[in-house]
C-alpha cells in the first residue's frame, strides 16, 4: 500500500519525504520510527471487515512469550458468537511466532486477555469480560456490561480452565467490563479494574470501580461501592477502563480514561481499600483507554498516550467522532516517584509524568484492521530533546520540544493491550502488538 506523504505529529505537519534528524522510514511495516525499532507482522485478521481487538502479551514462567487476542467483532456487537480468543506463541523472545491456535473453546465470544502471574507460582490467570449467554443483555443500553471471570492455567497456558465468575460480596450481580491490565499488590492483593457503561443515556454514561480480592479469587469486593456509586469525571460522567499499578508499600495507583482531553488518576495507600478522590493528570489523551506499564529496571513507569485532544463539542463515544483521528499520535511519560513528581526530560518538579521521546509511526494511506505487527521498541534508549527540532507537545503551555509516536486510529487500543513492559529480564525494552 502508498504511503501517505505527510503525517501530523503534535501540531505539526512532517513530510514523509524530509524526516527530522534520528528518524528512518520502513516500507515493509510502514512505519517512521528511530533506526532502533523493528518489527515483523504476526497475524492478519480472518475477516478485515470484523478485524479483532485488544492483543495482550505475557512471559510464561518457562520463558515463552504468550499473545492473546480476540479475532472477530466486538463482543458487545451481538448476543450471538462474533469471535475467538486466538493465541500464538514464541520460544525465542518474540523473533518467530507459533500459531494461531484456538485459546478458549466456548460458545461466546471474547473480550480481552488480562494476564495475572501471582508471586511465588508458575500459574498464569487469564482475566475478562465474560458476555455468557443468559448472564447478560442488550436491551436498555447495558449491551457492554457482561460477569468479570478468570481462567488458570498450569501448563504455561496450553490449556486452561473453565471460566470462574466474580462475585463480589457487596454486590454479587454485579456486571460491567474488563480489559485493562490488572496488578498484584505487595500483600498478594489482586486488584481489577472494572467499569460499566449505559448507552440508554445520549450521550452513554459509565462508571469506574476496582474488584479487589485478598485471598487470591476466592472471594472479591467491589470499590469504591456497589453499583451505581463508581466514580466518573465531571461534567461528562465518564470514567472508562481504569488500569490499576501497585507502586512500593501498600501504595496503588490507578489510571482511567475520561473524556475530557485528560487522563485522571486516583492513589490508595491502604493496599486499595480506600482510594483518593479522581484528579486529572498533565497527561492529554482523547477518549481512549490509558496504557501504563512498569519498566524492568523496578523503579520507572512509562505511560503511553496519544499526547493531543482536538475534538471540539463531546457528544458521546462513537467510532467516528472527531477525537479517533488524535488515537494516531502516541508519546511516552515517564516517571521514578509512582506517578507523582518526574524530572525527567522536563521541567524540574513537574507533577505526575513527564513526556519523553518514542519512535514515529507513519501510517499507511490505506488503513484497515489487518493484522497485528510484532514491533520491538528500545524505550529507554530515548533521544535528547533536541533531536527533533520545531515538534512541540500539546497544550502550547508544555514548552519542551520531544519526538512522538505516529500510528493509525485503529491500532492504538492494541499497543496499550500488548506493551509487555512488565516482563522481567528484558531491560530497556517494550515488546509492542499492533493490530
Amino acid at each position: 500500500m502508498p504511503l501517505l506523504e505527510q503525517v501530523r505529529i503534535a501540531t505539526g505537519t512532517i513530510e514523509s519525504a524530509a524526516l527530522p534528524t534520528g528518524l528512518q522510514l520502513d516500507p515493509h511495516l510502514g512505519l517512521v520510527c528511530v533506526p532502533e525499532l523493528s518489527g515483523q507482522v504476526v497475524h492478519n485478521a480472518r475477516d478485515p471487515e470484523k478485524g479483532l481487538f485488544e492483543s495482550r502479551g505475557v512471559r510464561m514462567a518457562n520463558g515463552d512469550y504468550l499473545l492473546m487476542f480476540p479475532d472477530g467483532n466486538h463482543y458487545g456487537r451481538t448476543h450471538e458468537k462474533d469471535n475467538d480468543m486466538l493465541a500464538y506463541r514464541s520460544r525465542d523472545r518474540g523473533r518467530t511466532w507459533e500459531g494461531p491456535q484456538l485459546a478458549f473453546d466456548i460458545n461466546y465470544s471474547q473480550h480481552g486477555f488480562i494476564p495475572l502471574h501471582p508471586a511465588g507460582s508458575e500459574r498464569v490467570y487469564a482475566f475478562g469480560t465474560q458476555p455468557i449467554p443468559g448472564m447478560w443483555t442488550r436491551e436498555r443500553g447495558q449491551q457492554e456490561n457482561a460477569p468479570i471471570g478468570f481462567r488458570y492455567s498450569d501448563d504455561h497456558g496450553h490449556a486452561w480452565s473453565e471460566v470462574r465468575l466474580i462475585r463480589p460480596a457487596n454486590d454479587p450481580g454485579f456486571r460491567g467490563m474488563s480489559v485493562m491490565r490488572m496488578t498484584e499488590t505487595a500483600r498478594g492483593t489482586w486488584l481489577v479494574g472494572s467499569h460499566e457503561g449505559d448507552w440508554s443515556y445520549k450521550p452513554l454514561i459509565t462508571r469506574q470501580y476496582v474488584l479487589r480480592s485478598e485471598d487470591r479469587g476466592d472471594t472479591w469486593d467491589l470499590l469504591p461501592g456497589v453499583r451505581h456509586g463508581g466514580w466518573h469525571a465531571p461534567p461528562m460522567g465518564r470514567m472508562d477502563e481504569g488500569r490499576p499499578l501497585a507502586a512500593e508499600g501498600d501504595e496503588v495507583y490507578l489510571l482511567a480514561r475520561t473524556p475530557t482531553g485528560r487522563l485522571w488518576d486516583l492513589r490508595s495507600q491502604d493496599d486499595g481499600r480506600t482510594w483518593s478522590d479522581p484528579k486529572p493528570t498533565a497527561m492529554v489523551h482523547p477518549d481512549a483507554p490509558p496504557m501504563l506499564f512498569p519498566l524492568s529496571d523496578g523503579g520507572t513507569w512509562v505511560s503511553i498516550h496519544h499526547n493531543v485532544h482536538t475534538q471540539g463539542h463531546y457528544v458521546g463515544l462513537a467510532g467516528m467522532m472527531d477525537g479517533m483521528y488524535d488515537r494516531g499520535q502516541l508519546w511516552a511519560s515517564l516517571s521514578t516517584d509512582w506517578g507523582r513528581v518526574s524530572v525527567h526530560h522536563g521541567p524540574a518538579n513537574r507533577p505526575g509524568f513527564t513526556v519523553s521521546q518514542l519512535p514515529v509511526f507513519l501510517r499507511r494511506r490505506v488503513c484497515r484492521r489487518r493484522g497485528i505487527e510484532s514491533v520491538h521498541v528500545p524505550v529507554l534508549a530515548t533521544r535528547p530533546a533536541h533531536a527533533n527540532p520545531g515538534i512541540r507537545t500539546e497544550p502550547p503551555a508544555h514548552k519542551t520540544r520531544f519526538g512522538g509516536l505516529r500510528c493509525p486510529p485503529w491500532i492504538h487500543n492494541s499497543i496499550s493491550s500488548a506493551m509487555a513492559a512488565c516482563w522481567s529480564g528484558m531491560p530497556c525494552h517494550l515488546r509492542i502488538w499492533i493490530r
